[in-house]
């Protein structure tokens, strides 16, 4: 009888260790995950949230510019003219150019046709005029290459939405990531590493929500993924320059188990 109640109690301890190990095991993994998330983030994080280059010969406007910018996690640089404009873009390209139309040695709107002419789509153009003339200007800058056009004053808020706007933008994915995805697809990817929501991406890109879904579900078949949380983790391993949100884990493991 004592031999009995000896035995059942060592083989219940040894269940309660096996599963008590079972539980440790579990948690180093989750913990593991949520660390290598963490650092995913934080890396981006760190990332600059695009390259902007401020042209004007004005120095206080180029300086209220560029600080506000970098205020906002840009990586500013400042040109005077267009010579020293296209030395600077040579050097190291931007992902997008603040480009004032009235420039000392030639206007801004051949300079905005020399860099698409020499970059194409891969910088976005702002044409800043101080003048408030018809909207021919505006026309003629666009037929010139340019993808916004603002007027001098402007609020300086609305000048950082439309540069994050072009900044997301800007620059490729990976080819690690690319294969198989079509333009639309890449650009919503993008903007989930950005930290946008459907709703927002829908809004973005002037589409429905249940279009940016449906890419969506695309999107994760493509790259044998089953959520959201890991489409965006394979972006980041990728090297995609973004400047994500926090991703919230709680809704990332919702995802996942729902998925």
């Amino acid at each position: 009888m004592g031999n009995t109640s000896y035995g059942a109690r060592r083989r219940q301890a040894m269940r309660s260790n096996t599963v008590l190990a079972l539980n440790i095991s579990c948690e180093a993994r989750l913990g593991a995950v949520l660390a290598s998330v963490a650092l995913l983030v934080m890396s981006a994080l760190r990332r600059p949230r695009g390259r902007v280059l401020v042209v004007d010969d004005d120095p206080v406007i180029c300086e209220l510019i560029a600080t506000t910018l970098a205020e906002h996690g840009f990586m500013t640089r400042r040109a005077s003219d267009a010579r020293e404009t296209l030395y600077l873009i040579q050097r190291e390209s931007s992902d997008v150019v603040l480009l004032d139309v009235h420039l000392p040695d030639i206007s801004g709107y051949q300079l905005c046709r020399r860099l698409r002419d020499d970059y194409g789509d891969s910088i976005g153009i702002i044409l800043i005029s101080g003048e408030r003339k018809e909207s021919m200007d505006r026309v003629a800058g666009m037929l010139l290459g340019a993808d916004d056009y603002m007027i001098k004053p402007f609020v300086l808020d609305e000048l950082l939405a439309r540069v994050q706007r072009l900044a997301r933008r800007a620059r490729p994915l990976p080819r690690t990531v690319v294969a198989g995805l079509t333009r639309r697809e890449l650009e919503i990817l993008r903007l989930l590493a950005c930290g946008l929501d459907p709703a927002e991406i829908a809004r973005d890109l002037v589409i429905t929500p249940k279009t940016v879904e449906k890419h969506i579900e695309h999107i994760l078949l493509k790259l044998g993924v089953h959520s959201r949380a890991q489409a965006i983790a394979l972006a980041f391993q990728s090297d995609i320059d973004a400047a994500p949100r926090l991703i919230d884990l709680t809704g990332a493991a919702s995802e996942n188990a729902a998925s």
